[in-house]
């Protein structure tokens, strides 16, 4: 165990209105028995998330395959984030973010690209399709524990982590009933 608590302030008091002796709530402090640094996550969510898109429309009687251009409709941010507490070393939440989740993820401060993106597909006969790519977005909480050394007071800290996968593409075919939840299904609603 890295860190052992210990109670301060115990003793007896009087009440002020019976005499009668009142033993404190013990103050709990984790003071370290060793130098340490761990990190956790928790509440880690996986949403899948367009960030480009545009819709083709074919009105000609035979399919027409080409490469086709689906235009940027958002970015995204990687961050670690302090609310509370130590600062954290990014790249240990986002590795921590990775294992949890199963996902390869990008490093804080990486940003999805702003530039159209293209792709083959093919657009059948009287039909439209939305070509499009995205990403899943990975969201969590992470928790930070530090001792400097024996002796010392634990640190903590904890703050909101985001950042996502690698990119995804798709092109999802107007008439077709896409699975819910999937970027094909988020690419229709541009139908």
């Amino acid at each position: 165990m890295l860190a052992a608590a210990f109670a301060v302030g115990a003793g007896s008091v009087a009440s002020a209105d019976s005499g009668t002796p009142v033993t404190p709530e013990p103050l709990s402090v984790l003071v370290c028995q060793g130098a340490s640094d761990a990190y956790a996550v928790a509440s880690v969510t996986r949403t899948p998330t367009l960030t480009h898109a545009t819709k083709y429309s074919n009105g000609t009687s035979t399919a027409a395959t080409a490469t086709y251009t689906a235009a940027k409709q958002t970015t995204i941010t990687a961050s670690v984030t302090v609310s509370t507490g130590v600062t954290a070393e990014a790249s240990a939440v986002i590795g921590k973010l990775s294992a949890t989740s199963g996902l390869s993820l990008s490093a804080s401060g990486s940003v999805t690209s702003s530039t159209s993106q293209s792709m083959t597909a093919t657009v059948p006969a009287g039909q439209s399709v939305v070509v499009a790519a995205g990403r899943t977005v990975v969201n969590g909480t992470w928790t930070r524990s530090y001792c400097s050394g024996s002796g010392a007071n634990m640190q903590t800290g904890t703050g909101p982590a985001k950042s996502f996968s690698v990119q995804e593409v798709a092109a999802a075919q107007c008439n077709v009933t896409q699975p819910a939840g999937t970027l094909l299904a988020l690419a229709k609603a541009y139908c």
